[in-house]
């Protein structure tokens, strides 16, 4: 059996559109008028699609907090399981963590990309790769997110573990890939 996979590319030769690879923008969700807690993006379908490519641009404010991933207003922890690698401009950690991609850190912002994609078991999985900057000390996070269970993604949401930790401004978009 193989466990090769292909990555779904944005368009053709000639990086043309076509039916196959081509992009399209499912949705933008955009903190506004006052911080929050969360953000997410609801009736999506990736049954409907290949994959998803998120493209994020989280903003903090208030207290530091803990910046998880989650699918369909799942925040259960237990029911995600996350492999990632932390590099800062001083340390290299490895670790495996529930749905915690990184930190969200005051006055500092959490940029970056994830495909969101089905796994070979017909799981949710998320591929992320971001980079947080906080004054001289960048951290840059690469891992992956597998959800628990084989249902449809029909949201994708970030969830602060402290309240108002999102600033104005804060947004994230989906793409969806046929």
């Amino acid at each position: 059996m193989s466990t090769n996979r292909t990555l779904p590319t944005t368009g053709g030769a000639g990086g043309g559109g076509g039916s196959s690879g081509a992009m399209t923008l499912l949705g933008t969700a955009t903190v506004t008028g006052a911080a929050a807690t969360n953000l997410s993006l609801t009736g999506l379908s990736l049954d409907a699609y290949k994959s998803f490519f998120v493209v994020i641009n989280l903003l903090g404010t208030g207290a530091d907090s803990n910046n998880s991933v989650g699918f369909n207003s799942d925040t259960t922890a237990a029911n995600y399981n996350v492999t990632r690698m932390r590099v800062t401009t001083v340390t290299l950690i490895t670790r495996a963590v529930n749905a915690i991609l990184g930190a969200l850190v005051v006055g500092a912002g959490t940029v970056g990309h994830m495909w969101i994609y089905r796994d070979l078991d017909g799981r949710a999985t998320a591929e992320f790769r971001i980079k947080e900057e906080n004054g001289a000390l960048i951290t840059y996070r690469d891992g992956f997110v597998r959800w628990a269970t084989n249902a449809n993604v029909t949201e994708v949401g970030f969830y602060q573990s402290v309240a108002s930790s999102l600033a104005i401004g804060s947004t994230f978009s989906v793409f969806g890939v046929k």
